[in-house]
C-alpha cells in the first residue's frame, strides 16, 4: 500500500508521458492536413481535366471532321490524354464519355462502365437548349441541342476521404468528376 502512495505522489516522468501523448496528437493532425492537402489536389485536377477534355469533345464538329459518334477508340484517346494531364498511368484513370442527341434518341456512352457520372446525362436532357436549326423541312420544330459530358475516375489513396468529401465525388474506391457542355 505504501509502495502505491509513493508512485502516486512521484512526478518523474510525468512531462515525458504528456509530451508522448501531445506528440501523437500531433501527428495525427499533420497526417490529416497533408491527406486533405493530397485529396483536395487530386479533386481540383480531376474538376479542370475534366472540363478541358468535355470542350475537346464538344468541338467534335471541328476535331473529327464533323462526326458527332463516340468510339470505344475515342474513349482509349480519352483515357490516354487524361492520364497525361493528371501526371499518371494511363491504366490509373478511368474515362466515361456520354452524348445525348434528339437525332439518336438518347445517350451514346462509350469508356469504362464502373466510372458512374454524378448525374447521368440523360437526366440532364432538358438542359439541351433549342437551335435556330429546324430539325427538317417538314416539322417547323427547333432541333435540341446535344450534350456532351466527361466522367473522369481515379483510385482514392486518401485515409480521411469519406470523412471528407460528400457522395457525389466519390464512388466504391474511386474520386470522380464530371462536366457537362453544350455542342456547337
Amino acid at each position: 500500500m505504501n509502495e502505491i502512495r509513493r508512485l502516486l505522489k512521484d512526478h518523474k516522468g510525468s512531462v515525458t508521458i504528456e509530451f508522448f501523448f501531445a506528440t501523437m496528437f500531433m501527428l495525427i493532425i499533420f497526417a490529416f492536413m497533408v491527406d486533405l492537402v493530397l485529396l483536395r489536389s487530386t479533386m481540383g485536377k480531376l474538376d479542370r481535366t475534366s472540363y478541358s477534355l468535355v470542350n475537346i469533345l464538344r468541338e467534335r464538329t471541328q476535331f473529327y471532321n464533323g462526326d458527332t459518334n463516340i468510339t470505344e477508340r475515342d474513349a482509349e484517346q480519352f483515357r490516354i490524354l487524361a492520364a497525361r494531364l493528371l501526371d499518371r498511368k494511363s491504366g490509373e484513370v478511368k474515362v466515361r464519355l456520354e452524348r445525348w442527341g434528339e437525332e439518336t434518341n438518347g445517350v451514346s456512352v462509350r469508356g469504362d462502365q464502373d466510372c458512374q457520372p454524378i448525374t447521368a446525362l440523360e437526366k440532364m436532357s432538358s438542359l439541351s437548349p433549342r437551335s435556330e436549326t429546324i430539325m427538317n423541312a417538314s416539322n417547323t420544330e427547333k432541333r435540341r441541342v446535344p450534350l456532351y459530358q466527361v466522367t473522369l475516375c481515379v483510385e482514392n489513396s486518401s485515409l480521411f476521404a469519406d470523412m471528407v468529401l460528400g457522395k457525389e465525388h466519390k464512388i466504391d474506391k474511386f474520386v470522380r468528376s464530371s462536366s457537362m457542355a453544350v455542342s456547337r
